[in-house]
This record gives structure tokens, C-alpha cells and sequence, in this order.
């Protein structure tokens, strides 16, 4: 994005949070090369209306040119309360009951039905929301009911791999970052977990990471691997010290991946599900992180 030079007629920025500052001098760097999506040929903008940061550079956008913008939200339930503040209107995509709706300011229609949407979690159904804000009037509701019937997830992203004495293995190693932890968790809101983070440091903050991992509830020990395992343990003693949530948690130190894996293994009952989930990226270790992926589904399938 940095060095984009032809931007795309629909674009989406879904959020601007704390990534890849090993690469990026600083956050507001970062933030301005996601804002490179948007150019001369741009003419519709599609964000998320809960993400401060990608509001922020929405606002900016809208100043500047005119442009097309789509706002979607997983929290807020109308067209006013997403573009409440805002100095221009657009279509809004929300949750009303069972259905995600398009609605214009003027009217409300449902465009998918949420008992068609196969894969978990509600970052999922902002994705979804995403999607369709992307593709509003080229193609027909059809084919939006037709893919979420359809669509059970991809490789590394919250992937069910195998159900062994009664403990279900998820591999999400595609979760590089404490917001897509944190989405993972979210997922699976109402399960007892073994989880197993850590990875390749990219000069990130891990305090979200703790707050999500001690908030959850349902979180019992946590394995740490990788060049972030420190990071993440001290994010978690301090959270814990200052918060008083959490202080159940076992945590668990192990150098080797497989041997974490095994860890993880060894922590999990029946009922339990083990998820790998880094918050990190894979470099200390793997070439990538569908490599680290591939190696926990085959220590996972050896158990």
C-alpha cells in the first residue's frame, strides 16, 4: 500500500489498530499507507463504523474528495447511530434481528440472513457486512445467501482440525496480530480453552492481548512459544496485578512449538478446546505462518 499506485474503484479499510510497527516507523505511518487504498479512481469507501482508527482516516477521506461511503457496525442498530457525527450521509449495514440490512438513510432492506453464515464469530459477520458494502448494487442478495451457504472458512483461520477425546484442536495461525486473537476468542465466547500464543515480535503492544485473553472467561492456562513469549507474560502479569481479572490462568513456557503443542495437549479435558491463535507472526520459527499453521496440524494429527 505504501507504494500503491493505482487504487482500486471499492475499496474497504476495516480497521487501523497496532500491526507490523517492525516494518513501519510509527503508527501514524502505518495508518497513512492503509489510507493509500483510496485514490484518484476511488469512488467508494467502505469502513468499519467501530474501528476509531478507520473512522478517523474516513473523516479525513470525506474532506477531502467526494466519495461513496459505506460504513458497516456490529454494534450500533441504525443509520443515525452509525453516521451520527458524520458531515455526510451513505449506506449503513447493521444487525436487525436475524438479518444483516442495507439501509440508505430512507429505507431498510435485508440483504443476508444470519442463519445462512456457516462460519463462527461476529468478526465473521463483519466481514460479511464488509463484503457486501464492497459489492452493493453489482450483484443480487442471491448470491450473498448463496456464498454464506456455502463458505466454511478457509486454511488457518479458525480451522477445525480434529476432535480427539473429546477436545476439539482449532488452528488459527493466520492470527497474527492481538486483535485477530482477540476475534478468535470472541468466536468461541462460550468454550473452555487452552490457548497457545507467541511468535516473531512485531514491535507491538501485547496489553489488548491480555485484557482479551483475561476477559474471556473461559481461558484456563495459556502456552507460550516464541521470540513474544516474554512480551506476552509480563502483558499478562501486569493485567493481571492491575486488574485482579484473570489470576486463575495457568501460564506455561515452552521454547520448542512442538513441545507447546504437546503442552497444550497434555492442559486439555474433555470439553476443552485447544486453539492456536500466536498474536504474532510466524518468522522467528517458520517461514510463514501457513507453514506454522501445516506443523501444528501434523503434531496435532501424531497426538
Amino acid at each position: 500500500l505504501m507504494t500503491l499506485s493505482d487504487a482500486p474503484e471499492c475499496a474497504a479499510i476495516t480497521n487501523v489498530s497496532p500491526n507490523h510497527l517492525d516494518w513501519h516507523t510509527d503508527m501514524s505511518e502505518y495508518a497513512s499507507a492503509k489510507r493509500n487504498i483510496v485514490g484518484e479512481r476511488t469512488r467508494r469507501l467502505v469502513t468499519n463504523a467501530d474501528n476509531v482508527g478507520a473512522m478517523d482516516l474516513a473523516r479525513e477521506i470525506c474532506a477531502e474528495r467526494d466519495i461513496e461511503l459505506v460504513l458497516f457496525s456490529s454494534t450500533k442498530g441504525s443509520h443515525a447511530q452509525i453516521f451520527g457525527g458524520m458531515d455526510k450521509g451513505g449506506v449503513a449495514l447493521y444487525v436487525k434481528g436475524s438479518h444483516i440490512v442495507a439501509d440508505d438513510g430512507a429505507s431498510a432492506r435485508k440483504v443476508l440472513s444470519l442463519g445462512d453464515v456457516k462460519i463462527p464469530g461476529k468478526h465473521n459477520i463483519e466481514n460479511y457486512m464488509c463484503a457486501i458494502g464492497l459489492t452493493l448494487g453489482y450483484v443480487s442478495p442471491s448470491v450473498y445467501r448463496e456464498v454464506a451457504q456455502s463458505f466454511f472458512g478457509v486454511e488457518h483461520r479458525l480451522e477445525l482440525i480434529r476432535t480427539l477425546d473429546g477436545v476439539e484442536y482449532y488452528n488459527s495461525s493466520i492470527d497474527s496480530s492481538p486483535s485477530r486473537t482477540a476475534a478468535a476468542l470472541s468466536a468461541l465466547a462460550e468454550r473452555s480453552i487452552v490457548l497457545i500464543c507467541g511468535g516473531y515480535d512485531k514491535k507491538i503492544p501485547y496489553a489488548p492481548l491480555a485484557e482479551a485473553i483475561c476477559c474471556h472467561g473461559g481461558v484456563h492456562t495459556l502456552v507460550l512459544t516464541g521470540a513474544t513469549a516474554d512480551k506476552i507474560e509480563r502483558a499478562m502479569r501486569d493485567f493481571i496485578r492491575e486488574s485482579g481479572r484473570g489470576a486463575d490462568i495457568v501460564i506455561i513456557r515452552r521454547s520448542d512449538f512442538a513441545d507447546a503443542v504437546r503442552a497444550a495437549h497434555d492442559r486439555a479435558i474433555e470439553g476443552d478446546a485447544v486453539l492456536l491463535s500466536p498474536a504474532s507472526a510466524s518468522f522467528d520459527a517458520f517461514k510463514n505462518f501457513a507453514q506454522r499453521g501445516k506443523a501444528f496440524k501434523d503434531i496435532v494429527g501424531r497426538l
